[in-house]
């Protein structure tokens, strides 16, 4: 399997001021951002019956994303910091993943996936950093009876950044903000989840009651940060803020109102 993508987005922006109303106009303001945005990946798996019951994939996957930003601000050329440059990242992950029917109420699902990538930032900025994850994940299913099933999962995830971030750039929805910094060391955000998940269906197609229980340990978590170098003209950009941990609880019910003579009503 492949994908190739590219994105070019070219945009100006020109604000106008007059001292009195109907009077002369002049410029105070020109922006113009451009950018191109390249994804190709390229995906192959095996999988074969290892056992009874039993299932084995491997797989490889490859992949090359290319960001091209570029800022001009002013009523002529300004200096932005970080306002030209060129992201690329080159990743290579390679995965197993098995699949077990222990018996007819029972299955489970183990996979591990060997992550290693290269993202290097030229332009006006130039560095190059080196990243390894391991991501393993286990789903476990019991049909603890025909109308109820208990689901247990861990696994550990890791986000994919988007390169935008990394350079000076705009945000087209917000006119009264010139430009938004970029942050070169911006690093992967990291999660493992935990997960239970309980589902029981009520006689006679009544509907369906299910619960589930997250709790997610994060670290490097992405939020804005503080890049302030003027104190007159403070400014953010998005970073790595720390970890913390998310947990939550579900509750979920689906009741046909059979019982009150109408099937075909759902609460």
């Amino acid at each position: 399997l492949f994908i190739i993508n590219e994105r070019d987005r070219t945009t100006s922006r020109e604000s106008f001021v007059s001292t009195i109303l109907g009077g002369a106009e002049t410029k105070d303001l020109f922006l113009d951002t451009s950018s191109k945005y390249q994804e190709r990946i390229a995906r192959s798996s095996y999988t074969w019956p290892v056992a009874a019951a039993q299932s084995l994939e491997l797989g490889v996957e490859g992949a090359q994303t290319i960001q091209n930003s570029a800022l001009s601000l002013g009523l002529r050329p300004i200096p932005v910091p970080n306002a030209f440059s060129e992201v690329e990242e080159i990743r290579f992950e390679g995965f197993a993943i098995h699949n077990w029917q222990i018996n007819d109420r029972m299955s489970l699902e183990s996979s591990l996936f060997y992550e290693t990538s290269q993202i290097e930032q030229s332009g006006d900025i130039n560095k190059t950093r080196d990243f390894d994850f391991i991501k393993p994940k286990v789903d476990f299913r019991f049909d603890m009876k025909r109308s109820f099933q208990l689901r247990l999962s861990a696994e550990k995830d890791v986000s994919q950044l988007r390169f935008a971030d990394f350079s000076a750039g705009v945000n087209q929805q917000d006119d009264d903000q010139d430009t938004i910094a970029g942050n070169p060391e911006l690093e992967q955000e990291q999660t493992w989840r935990y997960t239970i998940n309980l589902d029981y269906r009520l006689p006679n197609d009544g509907g369906v009651l299910n619960s589930r229980f997250f709790y997610y340990d994060v670290s490097n978590s992405i939020g804005k940060v503080d890049v302030t170098t003027d104190p007159l003209a403070p400014i953010s950009a998005n970073g790595n803020v720390g970890d913390g941990k998310v947990f939550g609880l579900y509750l979920n019910a689906s009741i046909r109102l059979g019982f009150l003579n109408l099937p075909q009503a759902v609460v």
